[in-house]
């Protein structure tokens, strides 16, 4: 059966079975960049990997439906590290 085919291992066993030095994490979220809850988290798993945060330069919320089509996105790497994304208002 399928439960019996899978191989379960421990993050040691798969960082020496595939070679993994460090976790890679990409944390983003729609409240922007300077949200204090992305910034909390982000000091939190830091410690055990290696994370980028991208997100746009002001809250965004609510506007998940919305597409950007003719305006290129830009991004600007902040002083903390950051990924700031430059986004056109919508509308």
């Amino acid at each position: 059966s399928w439960a019996h085919s899978a191989i379960i291992l421990t993050p040691a066993q798969a960082s020496e079975k595939y070679r993994i030095t460090q976790r890679k994490i990409l944390l983003r979220n729609d409240d922007g960049v300077n949200a204090k809850a992305i910034a909390v988290l982000y000091q939190a798993l830091i410690q055990n990997a290696e994370e980028t945060l991208c997100a746009p330069d002001r809250n965004c919320s609510g506007a998940s439906n919305s597409v950007t089509l003719m305006t290129p996105l830009r991004a600007k790497t902040l002083d903390n590290g950051f990924i700031s994304l430059i986004i056109p208002p919508t509308g």
